[in-house]
């Protein structure tokens, strides 16, 4: 499956230590590259969009559409659902 990043999700990467985003790009491109992405996911209620746990601290936001899977957001665990 094809990887792409809307913009809020690079501007919040950016923000990030280097060893982090580092965990979390490869974390994302782990699931994108499974059989069934979605199986990793859960199902966020009332959107069309999934949550995927990084570690124990991030959460990427993402919805899947032809193939593509795009990350909206890549957030913290405290804050990952206040911005929906």
């Amino acid at each position: 499956m094809r990887v792409a990043f809307k913009r809020t999700a690079d501007e919040q990467l950016e923000k990030l230590p280097p060893n982090i985003r580092e965990r979390i790009l490869s974390k994302i491109y782990f699931y994108a590259s499974q059989p069934e992405p979605l199986s990793f996911a859960k199902r966020l209620f009332g959107y069309n969009a999934y949550r995927f746990r990084i570690g124990n601290d991030y959460r990427a936001i993402c919805e899947v559409d032809a193939g593509t899977l795009y990350v909206l957001l890549i957030v913290k665990r405290e804050g990952a659902y206040r911005d929906l």
